[in-house]
């Protein structure tokens, strides 16, 4: 509305979107002023308000600017605009908050900025050497987070009144900790229960340490030092799943793995995440780090704290690896203290609560470009669109392994945080009370729990224990509806939907799934020769078992290959006669597991994927084309026939051929196959693009083969890069059915 003279207008604006705990509301304030435009700007629980009074070019500059160049973590999905009374308003103001009906989104961690980094450096400076230092760019959101709307009240930083300076900072505007509410310096903050410089000097001397992160607490060793993470390993009953390591910057990352671009800007993104890199050949980490594989996972520090810490210590990489035996969750509280004294020699913490408990994030670059294994801190809670609005807020829970949910509302799916196995019952507990914060901090009132279709996987014990109607979405059907989702895809495609293990429709166990199909619904077009599962689960324990199955399916004589006691096999192949306790299968990831066992590389795995990551490790430094490889046969109808590939494989192994020739052999010969049999099936039915899904595809030799082949076959793959492709995507897949559901009434 335009004033009698026609010279101002006033517009009121609410913005929506990832625009609380940004740094949004002095953004706004910056604009305004920069455009001599008078006002306020408020948080609610579920947007941002502004009102805007002056002339009628700056105002729509200013709505531009919002969508055009919003802060760096800032995301904004909708502006709506209504015409104000013009009031001949002087200035323009930040408003105290108001709570609100509407649904918050909150941000996650950021990895600290260069400025504040500045600062930590600058002995003129009073935030010289202090650990917690943080900015309307950086610092903690998510695992400081009480409450909406964003305000220090609603962290856990309420219990630290800002000292005077602090204060003059957080009421300049022109100070870029304007209204940043985690804010603190040495004067006012929570401060270490001890010194960077005596934690250094221990870890120096060999011992482990315990330190309090963002999300949780790290244990952390010399990663130099194989004895030193051997006890670590011990302690956290680990004894050969890959451990991370923290190194000072980019040139010491470079010292330890291979970066190329890609990896390199992953490393740095605001996020931190932990990035799967080739390990140099001289690199200066103990293989006890990543025993058996190719690549190392490495980070860069991503507080005031690790800074000085790294700092501290030079160039010596730091193992950084969450504080828990393995199995449970990661220690966040300092109440658990006798916990954390019997993990570690000595502990560095300090006051400063975390609220909600995150995990690192973990990425790798796959044909060309990242792939999330795992969203945790710094890249959650995450949201993605759904194919179209549910009929009712929904919670979905995922699946048992790599357990992370995910919330539903319209057409967003909100990502809470990756959690881990659900095999614990600690780990289920922290599930469900994660599971029930970010309802409550997102304010949704779910109509619905959707859960995967096995009968006896966790979540379904939690949904239960919700009380709402529960809704079953097939394992491999969500993992298509996730690719399809993340990217965008309508109507039907081709799925290549390969993991280690997930019920199917026919109440078999699937996991090498060729599927036709979209989010209302899939058909088979082709799989994995099916073989049983001697025991269930303990054939994924023993992957002798699989082995066994296997060989006998090939018609080859077991004995001389299986390696355990004549008592067992026999008591084995005596199941496998009478089909007792032998469940058939198709997964590939047991087809992965048989190889290792075979070629005598994993025998007793000791966690999950422990032989598949192996075998890619052994295959990833092969020139593969030289190999060449072994054949997998595909019939008519779609079926991957892994019969003709034993002989060969086994006449390898009895030769004493390279296991990198042999591993590299099956990855390709997997890889032709089913690109030959997902070619077939684009003849029959018309569909060119594939979605690859599942934790196969965490494998990037194996998904870089396949979709190689796929593109020289004119079709078109699709690899994830906003959920992981294993079961911490299957959150997503799920809502997105349910999404289609509705649309179908």
């Amino acid at each position: 509305m335009t004033d009698p003279i026609g010279h101002r207008r006033a517009l009121a604006l609410e913005v929506t979107g990832r625009v609380q705990g940004v740094g949004f509301r002095p953004f706004v304030h910056g604009l305004a002023s920069e455009l001599s435009l008078a006002g306020s700007v408020r948080n609610r629980a579920g947007a941002v308000e502004i009102e805007l009074e002056g002339s009628a070019a700056a105002i729509e500059g200013f709505v531009a600017a919002l969508t055009d160049r919003p802060p760096t973590l800032a995301r904004v999905d909708s502006v709506r605009r209504a015409d104000a009374p013009v009031r001949g308003r002087r200035g323009f103001q930040i408003l105290p908050s108001e709570d609100g009906a509407g649904a918050p989104v909150f941000a996650p961690d950021t990895a600290t900025c260069d400025e504040c980094l500045r600062e930590l450096d600058d002995p003129t400076d009073r935030h010289f050497g202090y650990p917690l230092l943080s900015c309307t760019a950086c610092g903690p959101r998510l695992t400081v987070v009480e409450g909406a709307p964003w305000d220090r009240e609603r962290t856990t930083m309420a219990p630290f009144a800002l000292c005077d300076a602090c204060r003059v900072a957080f009421e300049d505007p022109t100070d870029r900790r304007f209204h940043a509410q985690p804010i603190a310096c040495g004067a006012c903050g929570p401060a270490l229960d001890g010194t960077v410089e005596g934690f250094a000097a221990a870890i120096e001397a060999g011992a482990v340490g315990a330190l309090k992160g963002l999300g949780g607490f790290h244990l952390v060793c010399d990663a130099r030092r194989g004895d030193v993470v051997e006890r670590l390993r011990e302690r956290k009953r680990r004894p050969h799943e890959p451990l991370a390591v923290m190194v000072a910057d980019l040139a010491a990352a470079r010292r330890r793995v291979a970066l190329g671009d890609v990896e390199a800007r992953a490393l740095v993104e605001p996020a931190r995440p932990i990035v799967l890199a080739r390990r140099l050949a001289d690199a200066d980490v103990s293989p006890a780090v990543a025993p058996g594989l190719s690549h190392l996972g490495v980070m860069l520090p991503y507080s005031g704290l690790h800074h000085l810490l790294v700092r501290a210590l030079g160039d010596t990489p730091l193992v950084m690896t969450s504080a828990n035996v393995h199995g449970a969750p990661m220690i966040h509280r300092d109440a658990d203290r006798d916990q954390l004294t019997r993990l570690a020699d000595v502990v560095l913490s300090h006051p400063r609560a975390i609220a909600l408990r995150v995990d690192d994030s973990v990425v790798r670059v796959v044909d060309g470009a990242p792939t999330p294994l795992r969203l945790g801190r710094g890249a959650a809670p995450w949201s993605l669109p759904l194919p179209g609005p549910l009929a009712a807020p929904a919670v979905a829970l995922g699946g048992h392994l790599k357990a992370a949910f995910a919330l539903g509302r319209g057409d967003e799916a909100i990502g809470g945080p990756h959690v881990g196995d659900l095999d614990d019952l600690e780990a289920e507990r922290s599930f469900e009370a994660l599971l029930r914060r970010m309802c409550d901090l997102h304010r949704l009132e779910p109509a619905s729990v959707v859960i995967d279709a096995h009968p006896d996987y966790a979540t379904r014990r939690v949904a239960r224990g919700l009380g709402l109607p529960i809704v079953e979405v097939h394992h491999h059907h969500a993992h298509l509806a996730s690719a399809m989702a993340e990217h965008g895809l309508d109507g039907e495609v081709l799925g290549a939907i390969f993991d280690g293990a997930g019920l199917g429709p026919d109440g078999t166990i699937w996991g090498g799934e060729l599927l036709a199909g979209g989010y209302r619904g899939v058909r088979r077009v082709g799989h994995l020769r099916p073989v049983p599962l001697a025991g269930g689960d303990a054939a994924i324990r023993e992957p002798w078992r699989v082995a066994l199955a296997q060989l006998r399916d090939a018609g080859i004589d077991p004995a001389p290959w299986i390696h355990v006691p004549d008592r067992r096999r026999s008591a084995v192949e005596a199941m496998l006669d009478r089909a007792v306790r032998s469940p058939r299968t198709s997964a590939v990831g047991r087809l992965f597991d048989a190889v290792a066992y075979l070629s005598g590389l994993v025998r007793e795995p000791t966690f999950e994927a422990h032989g598949p990551m192996w075998l890619e490790s052994a295959a990833s430094g092969t020139g593969r084309s030289d190999h060449g490889a072994y054949r997998i046969d595909v019939s008519h109808d779609g079926i991957l026939d892994p019969r003709s590939m034993w002989r060969p494989l086994l006449d390898d192994v009895r030769r004493a051929e390279p296991i990198e020739a042999i591993a590299a052999r099956f990855h390709d010969g997997l890889a032709a196959a089913t690109a030959g049999a997902l070619a077939r099936a684009a003849e029959r039915t018309g569909l060119r693009r594939v979605a690859l899904s599942g934790g196969v595809f965490a494998n990037a030799v194996f998904t870089e083969a396949l979709a190689a082949r796929l593109r020289a076959a004119g079709l078109v793959p699709f690899v994830h890069r906003r959920v992981p492709p294993n079961d911490g995507g299957l959150a997503y897949g799920q809502l997105s059915v349910c999404a289609a559901r509705a649309a179908m009434g």
